[in-house]
């Protein structure tokens, strides 16, 4: 069973569950002895991409609701940039470069 869209994923695939590896409706499938045509398989496809949208949209707003809006700057403003200097190979510090050059 998926979280967002509540329904396990053969569910979503054949349009029912399939609650065993000893059914062997996948193999019966493949071969082409047996088909499915669920009546419901549309609807149960749409309810889980309504719910997945749904899902999509609460992940954004708590997103939103911790982070701090971007700031905008116009041509002309001062801006600072910093920079995270990574030291993975320099076994010193008194030989790195804190600030690139102008």
């Amino acid at each position: 069973m998926h979280k967002t869209t509540g329904k396990s994923p053969s569910e979503l695939l054949f349009g029912f569950n399939i609650n065993s590896t000893s059914e062997n409706v996948l193999s019966d499938a493949k071969e082409g002895t047996k088909t499915f045509q669920p009546d419901n398989l549309v609807q149960v496809r749409n309810e889980a991409a309504k719910r997945i949208v749904e899902q999509q949209n609460m992940d954004k707003i708590r997103y939103d609701s911790k982070h701090l809006p971007k700031k905008k700057c116009s041509s002309g403003d001062l801006v600072s940039i910093q920079r995270e200097v990574r030291f993975h190979f320099i076994s010193s510090l008194k030989i790195s470069v804190p600030l690139p050059n102008p």
